[in-house]
């Protein structure tokens, strides 16, 4: 089992979440209003740096690790223009 950290702006919310529908994900935790910077510029929420992010986090069973992974890829490849996404992947020992 695999621990997802998917980091992304705001904007492209709706399609964070039809991704990961599709890769047939059903349950996760949802952060909102994460600010920071990063490769995509400063999301902090103000004049200077506008926008926001969100931080999504899933388990991932391993048979379905390859198959979100590569759908994120693609999801990312799609955007016009550079939109803020990154995807954490560690491995999972306990869940209690």
């Amino acid at each position: 089992m695999k621990m997802f950290f998917i980091i992304y702006s705001t904007d492209i919310d709706r399609q964070v979440l039809i991704t990961l529908k599709q890769s047939g994900c059903k349950n996760y935790t949802q952060f909102e209003n994460i600010v920071g910077v990063g490769d995509s510029g400063a999301k902090l929420g103000t004049a200077i740096g506008p926008g926001t992010n969100k931080v999504v986090m899933i388990l991932v069973e391993d048979a379905q690790v390859k198959d979100l992974c590569v759908r994120l890829e693609n999801l990312k490849k799609s955007f016009l223009r550079k939109q803020g996404l990154k995807v954490i992947v560690l491995p999972v020992e306990q869940i209690i």
